[in-house]
């Protein structure tokens, strides 16, 4: 063969290694790319189950505290209430961001924890049962427990007889007690009620 076909053919291989290796490059340039932003994406996970986390603790202290000023409660007593807030979304499908709030309004006005754990349950059905917030049945029981029941009034609760006398709050508990009672059992067994239990595992496994 003459020099030309020999130098022709090693131009050849070097080009398809200049290919090989191109083409290599770019794959470790891939890689690399990937790997960057699965990094990113994993920061940021990672950042927002910190973020809910912090929120979690944040939310555990401020009740702990509003039980502490309210009724007295002991570190005991607020840990029996963190363990019966977690049976509440276990049982219930809700997340511990609900009854806290709740909880802590009530035992405002109630200064009882045992008394506060009742109505915040009764919340939870008339919530359900009524479609309204929870946070604002909550805060109209408790403004209702103090004497005003004007609160619940605008919900839609009665809170006068038929002759236009006003109800007493334990009469107006037991009519939404019989009303409303199994509302939020109910809610949580249905479709909708499971898929916010596996939004609550994920979430609380994220916490």
């Amino acid at each position: 063969r003459g020099v030309g076909d020999e130098s022709e053919k090693t131009h050849g291989k070097l080009g398809q290694m200049g290919g090989i290796g191109k083409t290599a490059g770019l794959a470790i340039a891939g890689g690399a790319a990937a790997a960057a932003a699965g990094a990113v994406v994993a920061g940021k996970a990672l950042w927002g189950m910190a973020q809910d986390a912090a929120a979690d603790e944040a939310a555990q202290k401020r009740l702990a505290l509003g039980l502490a000023n309210t009724t007295g409660a002991t570190k005991g007593q607020v840990a029996s209430v963190e363990e019966w807030i977690s049976k509440q979304g276990t049982a219930l499908r809700v997340t511990d961001d609900e009854p806290r709030p709740a909880l802590q309004w009530i035992a405002q006005s109630t200064g009882d924890v045992t008394k506060a754990q009742g109505l915040a349950s009764l919340a939870m059905d008339v919530s359900k049962g009524t479609g309204k917030d929870l946070e604002t049945v909550s805060a109209a029981l408790g403004k209702a427990y103090d004497g005003n029941t004007g609160a619940l009034g605008r919900l839609g609760v009665k809170t006068k007889d038929a002759e236009g006398n006003a109800l007493s709050f334990d009469q107006i508990q037991k009519n939404l007690a019989s009303t409303f009672s199994g509302q939020a059992s109910t809610a949580a067994d249905t479709f909708e009620g499971r898929m916010g239990r596996l939004n609550l595992m994920f979430g609380e496994a994220k916490e």
